[in-house]
């Protein structure tokens, strides 16, 4: 995740989101077959959450598609990832963007 986190500052923020995405969907996929009884499963979920935020503010993420994946995931995560994104993400989102989102919340529930 160090690795990831260095694009942001290297100037290559949505290459970052794209990747902290794409680890949160391998961290989620092989979670079963890890050993997490000291927590560090979720430490790492944590980590990866935050450098999607800080790639988010620094790069240029669509706002809808963004809302998307953040609904997308909140919504199917069995970890929580993005579970509470609204408040957090609220200044990335347009209102149609922040909208869609509560849209996909309420349907997959």
């Amino acid at each position: 995740m160090a690795a990831v986190a260095r694009l942001i500052d290297g100037g290559f923020p949505d290459a970052a989101i794209t990747l902290s995405e794409y680890a949160l969907d391998l961290l989620e996929a092989s979670a079963d077959r890890v050993d997490d009884s000291e927590g560090g499963l979720w430490d790492v979920l944590d980590q990866a959450q935050e450098i999607h935020l800080v790639a988010c503010q620094a790069g240029s993420p669509e706002p809808l598609a963004l809302a998307e994946r953040l609904a997308t995931r909140a919504v199917n995560s069995e970890y929580e990832v993005f579970h509470d994104a609204l408040p957090t993400y609220e200044h990335l989102l347009t209102p149609a963007a922040r909208d869609r989102y509560r849209d996909l919340l309420e349907a997959g529930r």
